[in-house]
């Protein structure tokens, strides 16, 4: 939204309404019609995988880089994932069917939003490969710098429960990677709170994916 002109960006905001979603509240379930698109101001929604034997696993994340409703741009009328915030977030809403009338003017916004929903399916496939290939402590370290690019903020609360719901790993094997990056003093874990002490540091402890993702938006970005 940031990006778009003063006029096309007039054109839109008024059909914006603003909605807050609690820490771990659900956007959508997986399957549920496309009602209302919407751009995170505040905080980060979690695109989920639910599988049959209930375990989960965060395919993608989104703060204000980005938007949630990606189906609509491919033709679809239902979301593929659970959307959960993953904090407390606040989101400017517009519904669907409004964001569709939209998109048929001529304006930046269509190209916009098509660029960043390639930018997502990047995330989706790193993150697919991160899984599969690096260790929980690299993984886990990539999570928070992606929540320190989307929130803006250095502090955030988040249980291991739910890191391991998200990575999906055990809660154990949460709690030992996060203990590692507290001791070389690259995060403070406390009372379900992470605070981020050495921004550089915990770069220097995450994978590759994590630039290889924000390289993807720095580059969605700068084409639109």
């Amino acid at each position: 939204m940031r990006a778009l002109p003063g006029e096309e960006y007039a054109r839109i905001e008024r059909h914006l309404q603003v909605v807050t979603f609690l820490a771990r509240q659900a956007a959508y379930e997986a399957n549920d019609p496309l009602t209302t698109v919407y751009f995170p101001l505040t905080g980060v929604l979690a695109l989920v995988t639910l599988l049959e034997g209930g375990e989960t696993l965060a395919v993608a994340s989104i703060g204000n880089e980005g938007f949630v409703g990606h189906a609509l741009l491919l033709g679809t009328t239902r979301m593929p994932y659970h959307v959960i915030a993953t904090v407390s977030s606040v989101c400017a809403g517009v519904r669907a069917d409004t964001l569709r009338d939209v998109l048929r003017d001529e304006g930046r916004l269509p190209t916009l939003l098509l660029r960043n929903t390639h930018a997502l399916f990047t995330q989706v496939a790193q993150i697919a490969a991160c899984n599969r290939v690096h260790a929980v402590q690299q993984r886990l370290a990539r999570c928070f710098l992606l929540m320190h690019d989307q929130t803006g903020v250095s502090e955030f609360a988040m249980t291991h429960e739910f890191l391991s719901e998200m990575l999906g790993v055990r809660r154990a094997s949460v709690s030992g990677a996060a203990s590692a990056l507290q001791r070389t003093g690259l995060i403070r874990n406390v009372r379900g709170h992470i605070v981020i002490r050495n921004r550089a540091g915990l770069e220097g402890a995450a994978c590759e994916c994590y630039r290889a993702i924000e390289r993807q938006y720095e580059r969605a970005l700068r084409a639109a």
